[in-house]
């Protein structure tokens, strides 16, 4: 019998893509810092658009906004692209 790490959490990895469904673990200081990752880009790609939405007047961020600064966003946060 496998024995697993501590805050270890298993992920369906794959799900109905590959020919079978293969069972992954993560470590939970691992997903706390993907999670974490993730919420400072979705934070930077929000600031981004609405600096965008203030520039042509608008009140809300619209998915053009999001479109435009994508391009940019992407190449600053991939160190190595």
């Amino acid at each position: 019998m496998a024995t697993h790490a501590p805050h270890s959490h298993s992920l369906q990895v794959g799900a109905g893509t590959s020919k079978k469904n293969r069972q992954t673990s993560a470590n939970g200081k691992a997903i706390k810092l993907s999670c974490e990752l993730l919420r400072i880009f979705i934070t930077e790609a929000v600031q981004r658009a609405a600096t965008i939405a203030e520039a042509e007047g608008a009140s809300k961020i619209e998915a053009s906004h999001l479109e435009r600064i994508l391009p940019q966003l992407l190449l600053s946060h991939c160190s190595n692209c």
